[in-house]
């Protein structure tokens, strides 16, 4: 922890402080198609660093109405996390709104960290989801933001001036100051943010006016707020330190001063003021992580005076790396991207590149996110446009409206822990009590003959094993049992049943819980959606030849060329009996003429079917008169006909024991005549207790972790051989890290068969905790 340095003795520092956790998500583009997948890289910050003790990061997804659809866990590690989810393929919104927050339990009334990103319709005519702020009539404002939100008679007052459009872009404009006798007092020009600054020394009985024009020419003017008696905060920004300056009009006053750091408790304390005299309480930067700093000055009775706002060390927060790029020429030629920061210390980065045509939206960064979002009270309209373009990034701080929202804590520190998988057995009206008084009664004659406890038989597989793994589980009186050595990632199998005979048949369910519920019980924030403009974003209706998965039809409508496919559960099963028997198949390349699977048949499991009615009845094309070649299992038999007398070679043996049948009508190892192949289960693998309660479910875990796959094309024969390449991502590097003796990083990416050009993005975190950012366009 960095502590608080204050040079001013009558100042009494609280130490206390709440963990409060800043969130950024950085995604691979930001506009997808439905059915897209979506990869991303989270990052965590505790006190301005990344993160050590949050190891569960909740996320929710949500439509423009707020409407859920989908939450997930992913896991973090040293303040970091990298997964990805699909956008589902029938999804209908233009926009997709991503919430995400920790198990803060310090802060509960802060509001989530939200997201949005731009979907782009198959349905729809490219001009519909285009905004064209040509056609809209315009109108300007001037918002007019005394330092410390009010002017102070007789003392030298900052007055900051915005301009903007009715859409909330910035504008230009240009005017002067005057007092109601038409004195000139100063003039102005604002910035390519539309920012201004003037300072001047008001009158109590004197009024203050602005004459301006906006880029129309018209000249318009507004009144300014009278100057008062009172008291206010300024905050002076230096490198090294931020002084929290308070003065006073009035001969002697007393006031509450109260300090924030993004929403950590720093200081209350009373101070008296005396007119004339200024008291100066310097903050060591180095000290203080970044961050918004907050001051407010009440009155003895609690009544707000003056509140003031600013980002510790505003100049230093955010690196932009040095970038050099050799570029290839040609579609699917190679591209050479070297990083180098301008500080020697280590960072973990996100690298993004998206092809040209593909929309970006430069309005807002990890900076936007984790630092000012937050804290706005309205929605920020292109605050990364606003500190890019601002001569003085302070003027831009005081024309926002923030939130007050501290977090005070006297808790002891809070550490995060890992999920795992949790379960209740449920049993129909008042069932349970009678099993569970059975089950204790077992427990006692176990104990006596062996001495051990016995529980329930849990099994798992996740889809990258072969085999179901087994481990047995106790549970309490209420059925509750958990599963603590299981980490699960992205989604496995389960098997649920009893271990003992006599309690084998008594009908159940589990009901499994991973996250705690009550953490995705928040609602979804939305932020209001204002339209925004990026300056850098290239028009949608250049989409026209951006179709990596549809084509435009005359109608300007999007057709999809390719349907995302989802495996049903028994698809999942009967790949995985596929995989059992591969080694055990008949090697051809002949696709069978059908295939059935008896020991994944319902009827099958409830009553009795020898394998050879099971044939006769599922295979419409059989013939009891025709002669087959039989194979068990890869090795033919010497019988040829199911009616002949084969009992004892297994033939009428229960259809369970066999989980897959193929027939073909012409075999050519079977010298051109029918056949059927019968895999048939190994003793070990054969349930000789059909009947008996299982509960099999799919549980989803922690998002998966899975590194992206980017497209390479390292020799003349593999560029020319492949298919038309339409990536809209050209390269997703979530991992890619800057180490602090070794400050170069080397990376490559190809292009698609267009090559017309792609947009490059780099964010990530230093081991300080500044901030990078870099986001260039490459044509």
């Amino acid at each position: 922890m960095r502590y608080i340095i204050l040079f001013l003795l009558f100042i009494q520092i609280n130490f206390s402080y709440a963990q409060s956790n800043s969130i950024y998500l950085h995604t691979d583009r930001d506009y997808y198609f439905p059915g897209d997948t979506v990869w991303f890289k989270g990052y965590i910050l505790e006190e301005g660093l990344l993160s050590k003790n949050v190891f569960n990061l909740y996320l929710k997804w949500a439509d423009g109405q707020g409407k859920e659809f989908q939450q997930a866990v992913a896991m973090v590690s040293q303040g970091i996390t990298a997964s990805h989810f699909v956008i589902p393929p029938t999804y209908q919104g233009d926009e997709l709104f991503i919430n995400a927050y920790t198990n803060d339990p310090n802060c509960p009334q802060g509001r989530p960290y939200f997201k949005k990103i731009g979907i782009l319709q198959l349905g729809k005519p490219i001009s519909d989801q285009r905004s064209d702020f040509s056609k809209k009539e315009k109108h300007y404002n001037l918002f007019l933001y005394p330092e410390g939100g009010l002017l102070l008679s007789d003392i030298s007052n900052q007055l900051t001036i915005k301009c903007t459009d009715n859409n909330g872009i910035p504008s230009m404009a240009k005017g002067s100051l005057t007092d109601d006798q038409g004195k000139f007092l100063g003039d102005f020009q604002t910035d390519g943010a539309g920012l201004a600054m003037i300072y001047f020394t008001p009158n109590l009985a004197t009024n203050y006016f602005i004459e301006w024009t906006a880029v129309d020419g018209n000249i318009r003017k507004n009144s300014l707020p009278a100057a008062k008696l009172g008291s206010k905060a300024s905050l002076i920004t230096e490198n090294d330190q931020t002084v929290i300056q308070l003065q006073t009009n009035i001969d002697s006053q007393s006031v509450r001063i109260e300090a924030s750091l993004q929403q950590r408790f720093l200081f209350k304390e009373q101070v008296h003021l005396i007119k004339g005299k200024k008291i100066n309480i310097p903050l060591q930067n180095n000290s203080l992580e970044y961050g918004l700093l907050q001051v407010k000055v009440n009155d003895t009775s609690d009544q707000l005076l003056s509140s003031r706002t600013a980002i510790i060390g505003q100049e230093q927060i955010l690196l932009k790396p040095e970038v050099s790029l050799q570029r290839g020429e040609g579609e699917k030629s190679g591209n050479r991207l070297q990083l180098q920061l301008p500080l020697k210390e280590s960072a973990k980065l996100s690298i993004s590149v998206t092809d040209i045509d593909v929309p970006i939206d430069s309005n807002e960064s990890i900076l936007t996110d984790l630092y000012l979002k937050p804290l706005a009270s309205d929605n920020l309209i292109a605050p990364q446009v606003y500190w890019n373009k601002s001569k003085n990034r302070d003027g831009y701080i005081q024309s926002v409206n923030w939130l007050r929202e501290i977090c005070y804590s006297d808790k002891q520190f809070y550490k995060d822990t890992l999920l795992v998988l949790k379960g209740q057995i449920i049993m129909p009206k008042d069932r349970w009590a009678k099993f569970y008084e059975s089950y204790r009664n077992l427990l006692k004659k176990e104990e006596k003959s062996k001495g051990v406890d016995r529980g329930a038989s849990f099994g798992y597989q996740d889809f990258g094993s072969s085999r179901m793994k087994y481990q047995e589980i106790g549970f309490d009186s209420l059925g509750r049992f958990s599963i603590p050595n299981l980490i699960i990632f992205d989604s496995v199998e389960t098997k649920f049943s009893q271990i003992y005979r006599r309690l084998k048949f008594e009908p159940f369910s589990v009901h499994y819980t991973f996250a705690n519920p009550q953490q995705f019980r928040r609602p979804v924030y939305i932020a209001d959606s204002l339209p925004q403009r990026d300056y850098k974003t290239t028009d949608l209706i250049q989409l026209e030849s951006f179709a990596p998965n549809f084509t435009v039809d005359a109608k300007g409508q999007r057709r999809l060329a390719t349907v995302v496919v989802h495996r049903s559960r028994l698809q999942r099963e009967q790949e995985r009996v596929q995989k059992r028997f591969y080694m055990a198949d008949v090697p051809t390349n002949i696709k069978p003429d059908a295939i059935i699977y008896p020991a994944l048949d319902s009827n099958v499991i409830k009553r009795s079917y020898d394998i050879s009615d099971y044939i006769r009845k599922q295979l419409k094309s059989y013939n009891p008169q025709r002669n087959y070649k039989i194979y068990i299992n890869g090795i033919e038999q010497i019988f040829t006909n199911f009616e002949s007398n084969i009992d004892g070679n297994g033939l009428f043996e229960d259809a369970a024991n066999f989980p897959m049948v193929k027939y073909y009508a012409s075999l050519p190892q079977a010298d051109n005549q029918p056949a059927i192949l019968l895999f048939q289960s190994s003793v070990g693998e054969v349930d000789r207790e059909i009947g008996k309660a299982v509960d099999k479910q799919t549980l989803m875990g922690y998002m998966p972790i899975t590194q992206y796959t980017n497209v390479t094309y390292e020799t003349t024969a593999k560029k020319f051989n492949s298919p038309k390449d339409y990536r809209s991502t050209l390269y997703w590097n979530a991992f890619a890290t800057m180490e602090a003796g070794n400050t170069s990083g080397l990376f490559t990416f190809f292009n698609n068969s267009r090559a017309k050009g792609f947009c490059i993005t780099i964010q990530g975190i230093t081991e300080s905790g500044k901030l990078v950012y870099y986001r260039e366009i490459f044509k």
